[in-house]
């Protein structure tokens, strides 16, 4: 289980997230210890269960995905992790700045 309290790994990796939309795995050292990020990163990337240190509130959802390959890996958001943006307090910003768009059909 992941707590996201305030001042954590966790809140600070999905606070950052949220505003930047993806960054690269090997930035994770500019945060701080890259092997704690790491760490939390591959727990992240899979199905966890979350608790909200506020609320008591628990969901169980995979947060992170890893995409790219070699030194061109970056780590985003998960679309089921926008209730996490909201315990953290940026889910508006990120569904008004960072959304998804479909792109266009090619005419041919």
């Amino acid at each position: 289980m992941i707590t996201i309290k305030e001042g954590s790994h966790s809140f600070f990796l999905l606070r950052i997230l949220s505003v930047a939309g993806e960054i690269s795995q090997y930035s994770l050292d500019i945060m701080g210890s890259e092997q704690t990020y790491k760490r939390l990163v591959h727990k992240m990337c899979e199905v966890q269960e979350y608790r909200n240190a506020r609320t008591g509130e628990r969901l169980t959802v995979k947060a992170l995905i890893k995409s790219g390959a070699g030194k061109y890996k970056t780590i985003r958001l998960h679309k089921k992790a926008k209730k996490l943006l909201e315990w953290i307090g940026t889910a508006e910003y990120y569904e008004n700045n960072l959304e998804f768009i479909e792109p266009e059909s090619r005419k041919n």
